[in-house]
């Protein structure tokens, strides 16, 4: 497999996207951006493997990061402290290997579109900006909500469309645009964060209509759901 992955790199064109089946905040994102890095990738994916999250390289990067954003001493003092606290071991030291993945990098988009569908009927979602002078938007903190004035309502079809396939009741997506101007998934994922969800100002029902309403208590819908579930068993 080590060697198939070296010929494709050798006949594929650059940059790429390298990505591991697990992370968060765009932790385990990279921009590979010729065929020596991507050998580099190959070679540890098929030796020693991945580690599947530095957390406390990733705290303190971050920690900087938002300082740059906001001067907030405080916060930097929280991502040092954070940094030294006792981690979870077993992540931490989980190692991913013997596999590569790895997406079309998709140039000019400075944003993407995180859109979660809930019991299959319900959907938002907010833009997410790029971490200034970077390509990822996941982990930035800086999104603003859709509202219907200002959503692509493809992204809420697909969204929809997917979720009634696969049967899922909680789901986020994470699109961007092809040179073609056309959505694509680039990520799914039915463990996501609520900071910004929580927040949004309404949600679209399977019809595409608008329903106003801070969505603060949304994770209610899912347990009402299988509470409904549970006693249609009965």
């Amino acid at each position: 497999m080590k060697n198939e992955a070296l010929d494709w790199a050798r006949a594929s064109t650059f940059p790429k996207i390298f990505k591991l089946t697990g992370g968060a905040g765009s932790s385990n994102v990279k921009l590979i951006k010729n065929q020596q890095q991507a050998n580099e990738i190959i070679r540890k994916a098929f030796g020693k493997g991945h580690s599947i999250f530095d957390q406390r390289k990733y705290i303190l990067q971050e920690g900087i990061s938002k300082y740059r954003k906001n001067k907030s001493v405080i916060s930097l003092f929280k991502s040092f402290y954070r940094s030294l606290k006792p981690v979870n071991k077993d992540w931490v030291n989980h190692i991913e290997k013997d596999y590569v993945y790895f997406q079309e990098f998709m140039p000019g988009n400075d944003y993407d579109s995180r859109i979660i569908v809930v019991n299959q009927n319900k959907v938002f979602g907010y833009k997410r900006f790029n971490r200034e002078k970077d390509f990822r938007a996941s982990g930035s903190g800086n999104f603003e909500h859709y509202h219907p004035q200002n959503v692509d309502e493809r992204v809420l079809k697909i969204a929809l469309e997917i979720a009634r396939k696969l049967k899922m009741n909680s789901v986020a997506y994470d699109f961007i645009y092809d040179k073609d101007d056309q959505p694509i998934i680039i990520e799914i994922t039915f463990a996501y964060g609520t900071k910004g969800a929580n927040k949004s100002p309404g949600y679209w029902d399977e019809n595409l209509e608008w329903h106003d309403g801070i969505l603060d208590k949304f994770p209610y819908w899912m347990v009402e759901q299988i509470i409904k579930k549970v006693n249609n068993r009965k």
